[in-house]
């Protein structure tokens, strides 16, 4: 799934507290530290601090697990990556 479609699906998924939560378990693992954002996007940009450590290949992080399927967003059948797919 393309960065800016996983942005809107998350903040537009989960409320400004989760995300801020999130984004704090995540800097915490990562060692890191973000910019404190305000304004309208501000969940966005968090959301997107966020994708940013997952796919950084310096950073090590913990698994994460969903506690909760029903809480995952939808994801449609275009955004499926076929090839991993097969590969399970």
């Amino acid at each position: 799934m393309a960065v800016d479609h996983l942005v809107e699906l998350c903040a537009s998924l989960y409320n400004s507290e989760e995300i801020k939560t999130a984004l704090a378990i995540v800097t915490k693992a990562a060692s890191l530290r973000v910019p404190a954002y305000k304004g309208a996007d501000k969940d966005r940009m968090s959301v997107t601090d966020i994708i940013k450590i997952c796919l950084d290949p310096n950073v090590q992080l913990p698994a994460f697990v969903a506690l909760r399927l029903d809480r995952l967003p939808p994801v449609d059948v275009n955004h499926v990556d076929v090839s991993a797919l097969l590969q399970e």
